[in-house]
């Protein structure tokens, strides 16, 4: 069993109902693609849950600059990572999503600093 579907139901056992989720694409943008999104907001009746696309590092998170979520390439790094999302606060979320529309590296930076606490 999955660790997704685990948490699905432990949520489901608890009442905790899963309203919408909404997929963020690499320009930071809403979609409907799941494969190509990089961020995500899952709705509950209980809050939302915020998570952003990492690679196989801890510390690395899906840059569109370099990374392509199509085919989980990562030639820059030299090996090929597989992207997986990880629950982040609203904060980092929000810093994210500025990171992929804008690209400014800056902000993937302290997105990156702040998750290693």
């Amino acid at each position: 069993m999955t660790e997704q579907k685990m948490i699905s139901d432990v949520e489901k056992a608890l009442g905790v109902d899963e309203l919408e989720t909404e997929l963020y694409n690499s320009s930071g943008n809403k979609t409907e693609e799941e494969n190509l999104s990089a961020a995500k907001i899952v709705k509950f009746s209980a809050g939302n849950r915020y998570y952003i696309k990492t690679g196989g590092r801890p510390t690395v998170s899906y840059n569109p600059i370099i990374d392509d979520l199509a085919t989980t390439d990562s030639r820059h790094r030299g090996k090929e990572l597989l992207f997986k999302y990880e629950e982040v606060d609203n904060g980092l979320f929000e810093q994210y999503v500025e990171f992929l529309k804008t690209k400014n590296t800056y902000l993937l930076n302290q997105v990156e600093t702040l998750r290693k606490r």
